[in-house]
This record gives structure tokens, sequence and C-alpha cells, in this order.
């Protein structure tokens, strides 16, 4: 073991309220307020992913990483959209992929 500090993890009390974005109609320009990880949230980033870089392919563990991303973002106040999260993705996925 080496020495040094502990990185807290990222907090992970997001205050939530209004209207789930999902109701909202997910878009590129749509800031991400109340972010849902289900299915039809993760069909449209990859569908949009898909139009940035045709052909990319899903990597393992690629939205638990861009989760925290999302999460760490959020936390400090960054506001984000799903276009900045589309970018993530890609970028993670094409990460992952040349390893």
């Amino acid at each position: 073991m080496t020495t040094g500090t502990i990185k807290a993890p990222t907090e992970r009390q997001l205050e939530m309220s209004g209207p789930k974005d999902i109701k909202r109609g997910l878009s590129l320009d749509l800031p991400v307020s109340y972010y849902t990880s289900d299915g039809v949230t993760k069909s449209f980033i990859h569908r949009e992913a898909q139009r940035l870089a045709p052909g990319l392919k899903r990597q393992t563990g690629v939205l638990s990483s861009l989760n925290r991303w999302r999460e760490e973002k959020l936390t400090t106040g960054a506001g984000i959209t799903y276009r900045d999260l589309i970018e993530e993705y890609v970028r993670l996925n094409q990460s992952a992929a040349s390893k």
C-alpha cells in the first residue's frame, strides 16, 4: 500500500427537483438536471453518439464512468447538456477501445 491522501468519492446526494429530463424531451441542448438511467435515456445517448462517431462500439464499464463524470460535474455546479454527456460518452468509448 502506498501512502498519500485518499480522494473522497463523488458526492451522490444531488438535489433533483422538477420534472425528469425524459419528460421534458431529451435533446442535445437540454441541460442535464434530473437524469434518469433508463433504457430510453441510454438509447438516446447511444443513438446520438453514433451520429457523432459512426460505428462507435459500446465498451464495458463506460456507462459507470459516464455516470461518475456526470455526478462530479453536477456536484461542482458545472452546468452540462446532453451534448456534453454524449461527447464524454464517445471519448470514454474510444479511450476504452484503444486499450
